[in-house]
């Protein structure tokens, strides 16, 4: 039932994302072992729009049950090549009148505290990256002021983590 839930999350939700109703269903799955239901949360969250995976990912990093770990790194690890990107600066930049609709939908759709609003620049693969760190007990946390030079180090630091953990 619960994948069927999934699936029917929309691609773009109406109101903003942190009040979004994803990030609610993917906390769910910290009461399963089903690996369909993980596997359903994982398809969906890349068939969502970037605002709703960033809530997904950070709901899931969120899961603390340490029987849930294997899985929870599993599931962000599937984001760790996404590289769409938003920048909420080009929120403001519109020239035309189509361009300033869409990014004034941007701006209300990532108001409030959506996952990874202190960072401008932010890729969905980094925003995994950090949330990997923490459960990969790496002592880096990322920071406004980061560079993409530090988000590619904090990559490299977690796949090579990623790289020598046992199956």
């Amino acid at each position: 039932m619960l994948t069927q839930e999934f699936r029917a999350i929309a691609e773009v939700p109406k109101e903003p994302y942190w009040l979004s109703i994803a990030p609610r269903f993917a906390a769910l799955v910290c009461y399963t072992d089903d690996e369909s239901v993980w596997d359903s949360l994982r398809e969906n969250a890349q068939r969502v729009d970037m605002g709703q995976r960033l809530e997904i990912i950070q709901s899931v990093a969120g899961i603390s049950d340490p029987s849930k770990t294997e899985r929870v790194i599993h599931f962000l690890s599937a984001f760790s090549e996404d590289q769409e990107t938003r920048v909420r600066s080009d929120f403001r930049r519109g020239n035309d009148l189509e361009t300033q609709i869409d990014e004034q939908r941007a701006a209300e759709l990532y108001s409030g505290p959506s996952a990874g609003f202190i960072f401008d620049k932010l890729s969905v693969r980094d925003f995994a990256a950090s949330q990997l760190a923490s459960h990969l007990k790496l002592r880096i946390t990322a920071d406004a002021s980061w560079q993409e030079s530090d988000w590619q180090a904090l990559r490299a630091k977690v796949n090579e983590v990623l790289a020598g953990r046992e199956p």
